[in-house]
């Protein structure tokens, strides 16, 4: 009996990306070897996993023309301006309902990052939104959600997706080095409300 197209994604996904995440957190706790910086190199797999993962199956499964649409929905542009504006704007806001919440948390300004490295933060933010978010959306909406949808009502599908994509970033939480106070908050708070 072989495993359904969805299961062979999401073993894949969650192999491939805890993968890379898992060194990270041994090594932020001080656990040999990972301590050495080339190991750095497998975070690169989190951020492709969940592509890859669905570019295999899809192309296994149902073949080559359907692991090309799947990518082919990047490069779709067309929409509203309104998306542009939520695009840009979406982040934004998040963001200052984050400074908002530690505000009200007694948690310090400079919980995300240090004063004087804020700038280089927002860099490091754009460029993973540019090069590693697109690649989240290609497995969860472009491969898993479609699946789920077969089985279950946009609003439940979207649960579910929303769940193991939170669940999918466990191996994040255990990073000590990292202060993750508040994206711990909104990860749980995609668990609970997925917007897809």
């Amino acid at each position: 009996m072989t495993a359904s197209p969805l299961l062979r994604f999401y073993l894949l996904a969650f192999g491939l990306a805890w993968l890379g995440w898992l060194p990270a957190a041994l090594r932020s706790r001080g656990i040999t070897p990972f301590t050495a910086p080339v190991w750095q190199v497998l975070l690169i797999l989190p951020a492709v996993a969940p592509a890859l993962a669905a570019g295999v199956v899809a192309r296994r499964s149902y073949g080559t023309a359907q692991a090309n649409a799947l990518f082919a929905a990047l490069l779709q542009w067309r929409v509203a301006p309104i998306w542009y504006l939520a695009a840009v704007g979406g982040p934004l806001m998040i963001a200052g309902l984050a400074r908002t919440f530690a505000a009200l948390l007694g948690w310090p300004d400079d919980l995300l990052a240090p004063q004087d490295e804020r700038v280089v933060v927002v860099i490091a933010a754009l460029i993973s939104s540019l090069l590693a978010n697109p690649w989240e959306e290609v497995g969860w909406r472009g491969f898993a959600l479609p699946h789920w949808q077969q089985r279950y009502n946009a609003l439940a599908a979207t649960v579910i997706v929303g769940g193991l994509w939170g669940l999918w970033h466990l191996p994040i939480f255990f990073g000590s080095a990292i202060r993750w106070r508040i994206t711990r908050f909104f990860h749980g708070w995609q668990v609970l409300f997925p917007v897809q």
